[in-house]
């Protein structure tokens, strides 16, 4: 999708009140004080805190006088989308502005330039841009949610991750291919845009405690982005068996009918998966789209990051393999097990789960299956 590619959006919303420097300084910005903690996110979906030591002053605009001073410690934390945290440490140089932090596979390099801390990671997946915001986590809110395309999409279109890191009223964001996002908030409106050969692509969107989502568009295509605080660092599965057998057995689950409603379609929320066997309940289309399927009777195993996928009521479908989850991306890799299935076949999916239920967005983005635990 060529609007918001795979997004990783990392939105942040900094002080912008300046401070006084010498002659010799460039524009004035907000100082960091000592120790002071800065709090963003990465491109691949990891938040990171990061705490300047008790040596500096200011984290401020790099000041040409200062070219030999001392470095200053930085040390850090970075949640994975798994929970899982890894600590980073490295050091920050006053004269130039520029830190470096490593850990366990992880390198952060960055700036901290206009009210804005921003930078690169390198990561065991790759490399990915980051963004952070001054302040910890009582002062900076982090969202983790998922965009997609509903009009005038490619046929390779996929859902994309983001993240949101919301302080203030004034926005920068960053995409997981490098791409920036600035916008404003303004009470629970926030308005960002991406800008990129000519093509700017307009988002806007609501904050509601702790979920936010809204509208995209740009000259060619359109869509909807949503994600909550609850979908950071909830990411589950990712352990199973790379083989799952297929389940063989009969679907004991109700057949259900599909219905259209005229409502918008909800954002997806994320949140962590519960083990257990979930029925098909309901299968609903929105935006009064038409209904292009018929009843049906489905059973899903969640068990240890794997799933097993039987439908039932004459169409004997069936899949089995492993999940994960990042923000509200749900993806599933087929093991090969079932008839017809292709082993390492990937599917990416918006989703809400709560510790009943599990919706899927699929369709032509206007459709939420919902399955029930039992």
């Amino acid at each position: 999708m060529r609007s918001i590619t795979t997004l990783c959006l990392a939105a942040l919303l900094a002080i912008g009140a300046g401070c006084g420097g010498s002659s010799s300084s460039t524009t004035a910005n907000p100082a960091v004080a000592t120790g002071e903690t800065v709090t963003g996110a990465l491109g691949d979906g990891s938040v990171v805190t990061l705490t300047f030591g008790s040596e500096s002053s200011a984290l401020a605009l790099p000041r040409s006088s200062e070219a030999g001073s001392a470095l200053v410690n930085v040390t850090g934390t970075i949640t994975l989308p798994s929970g899982a945290t890894i600590p980073v440490t490295g050091t920050y140089d006053p004269s130039t502005g520029d830190f470096t932090v490593s850990g366990e596979g992880y390198s952060l390099s960055g700036t901290y330039s206009d009210g804005v801390v921003q930078g690169s990671a390198t990561t065991p997946s790759g490399s990915v841009s980051f963004v952070a915001a001054i302040g910890d986590s009582s002062a900076v809110t982090v969202y983790c949610g998922t965009h997609w395309c509903e009009v005038n999409c490619e046929e390779d279109s996929a859902p994309g991750a983001f993240m949101l890191v919301v302080k203030g009223g004034m926005a920068i964001g960053v995409a997981s291919d490098g791409k920036q996002i600035f916008g404003t908030v303004s009470g629970n409106s926030i308005s960002l845009s991406i800008a990129e050969s000519g093509n700017t692509t307009d988002i806007t969107g609501t904050i509601d405690g702790g979920t936010v989502g809204g509208n995209w568009t740009n000259d060619e295509h359109s869509g909807k982005w949503g994600g909550s605080t609850s979908a950071c660092g909830t990411a589950s599965g990712g352990g199973g068996s790379d083989t799952v057998a297929c389940y063989d057995g009969q679907v004991p689950a109700p057949a259900i009918q599909p219905t259209s409603v005229t409502d918008p379609l909800p954002p997806p929320t994320g949140g962590a998966i519960s083990d257990g066997t979930y029925y098909m309940t309901v299968q609903t289309y929105y935006d009064g789209a038409p209904i292009d399927t018929e009843h049906f009777q489905v059973m899903l195993i969640i068990e240890s990051g794997t799933f097993k996928y039987v439908a039932g009521d004459g169409e004997d479908d069936r899949d089995a393999g492993t999940y994960t989850t990042s923000g509200m991306e749900l993806t599933i890799v087929s093991s090969g097990t079932c008839p017809g299935d292709t082993a390492g076949l990937t599917r990416s999916t918006p989703y809400s789960a709560t510790a009943t239920e599990l919706r899927s967005y699929d369709g032509d983005g206007n459709r939420i299956t919902t399955f029930t635990k039992q």
